[in-house]
C-alpha cells in the first residue's frame, strides 16, 4: 500500500444540515506510538453518525496493508473488478486472507494481471457503542445593535429557517410545519408542526413563538404588543386566503416587518427579514 495510504488516525467533515456548513465528525482513531492521520471531506454526509461509519470503514482499510499483483492465465478473464478473490498459494501467509480486485489488465499473450487489496467482513462491521458524540458547536456573541444601548429590544428575529417557507394558508387557518431556525442571538431552535384554525378569511396575522409557554401565538397586524416583547420570536406575516381561494389585497411590507423566509401574504416574493431600516423594495 503507498504510504500516503496508511493511517491509524481518521479525519473528516460533513454537512451539518441545520446550518448548511462543514463541520467536523469526530475523529476515529486506533492508539499508535506514531500518528499517521488521514483526512476526507464527506460533502454529501448530513449525518454525523453516517459520517463515523465511512470514517472507520476509511480507518479499517487503511490498517489492511496487503497489496498483490497476481497473474494469471486466460482464465481469470472471468473475473471482475470489485469481486473478493482468496489465493490458492501457501506462499507469504496470503491463503489466509480474503482480497478484493482493484483492477485487472489482459497482456499481449492472453495473461491476466489482477491488482488485489485485502479485505474483509471485519471491515464493515460497526458497534453502535462506540459513536461519538460530536461536540458542542461555538456560537458567536452577537455585536451590539447601533443604536441606545438602553433601549429595550423587541422580539427575537429568525434569521434562517429550514425549511425556508414553513407556513402556508387557508381562509380559516395557518399550517406551520416543522422547522429549525436560527435566531438573530444565535441560537437554534427546533419548532413543532401545528394547524391554527378559526381565523378570519383574507386577513394579515402575525405569528409569534412564545418562548415561555413554548407555543404559537398569532395577532392581528400589526400586534405592537409581542413585536415590542424579547419574550416571543417573530416568526412570519401572513394573510388567511379569501373564502374564493385567492389570495387578500397585498401591500407593502410595513418598516421593520417580514422575517423568517415565508411569504408576504399571498405574494410568493419572501419577505425581507425583520430590521430597524428596512433594506431598497421592503418599504
Amino acid at each position: 500500500m503507498p504510504g500516503d495510504q496508511i493511517g491509524n488516525e481518521v479525519t473528516g467533515t460533513y454537512i451539518e444540515p441545520n446550518l448548511y456548513q462543514p463541520a467536523d465528525v469526530p475523529t476515529r482513531a486506533i492508539a499508535a506510538e506514531d500518528t499517521r492521520q488521514l483526512s476526507y471531506d464527506l460533502p454529501h454526509i448530513t449525518s454525523v453518525y453516517r459520517g463515523q461509519r465511512i470514517l472507520e470503514f476509511y480507518l479499517r482499510k487503511a490498517q489492511a496493508e496487503r497489496r498483490v499483483t497476481w497473474p494469471m492465465n486466460i482464465m481469470g478473464i472471468a473475473i471482475s473488478t470489485l469481486d473478493t478473490v482468496q489465493l490458492a498459494t501457501e506462499r507469504y501467509g496470503l491463503s489466509n486472507y480474503a482480497f478484493q480486485v482493484s483492477s485487472w489488465g489482459l497482456n499481449q499473450d492472453f495473461s491476466v494481471g489482477l491488482q488485489l487489496e485485502e479485505t474483509g467482513p471485519e471491515m464493515f462491521d460497526f458497534d453502535p457503542d462506540s459513536y461519538l458524540e460530536p461536540g458542542e458547536m461555538a456560537v458567536l456573541t452577537p455585536a451590539d445593535a447601533i443604536g441606545d444601548p438602553t433601549a429595550p429590544r423587541g422580539a427575537l428575529r429568525v434569521v434562517a429557517s429550514d425549511p425556508p417557507f414553513p407556513v402556508t394558508s387557508s381562509a380559516s387557518s395557518l399550517t406551520i410545519a416543522a422547522s429549525s431556525v436560527m435566531l438573530d442571538t444565535g441560537q437554534s431552535l427546533v419548532l413543532p408542526s401545528v394547524s391554527i384554525p378559526s381565523l378570519t378569511d383574507g386577513t394579515f396575522y402575525n405569528l409569534f413563538w412564545n418562548t415561555g409557554t413554548r407555543a404559537y401565538e398569532v395577532e392581528l397586524d400589526p400586534a405592537p404588543t409581542r413585536l415590542a416583547s424579547p419574550s416571543f420570536v417573530f416568526i412570519v406575516r401572513q394573510g388567511t386566503l379569501n373564502t374564493d381561494g385567492t389570495p387578500p389585497d397585498v401591500e407593502a411590507p410595513p418598516p421593520g416587518y417580514g422575517g423568517g423566509g415565508g411569504y408576504y401574504g399571498g405574494n410568493p416574493t419572501p419577505w425581507c427579514q425583520i430590521r430597524e431600516t428596512p433594506p431598497p423594495g421592503c418599504s
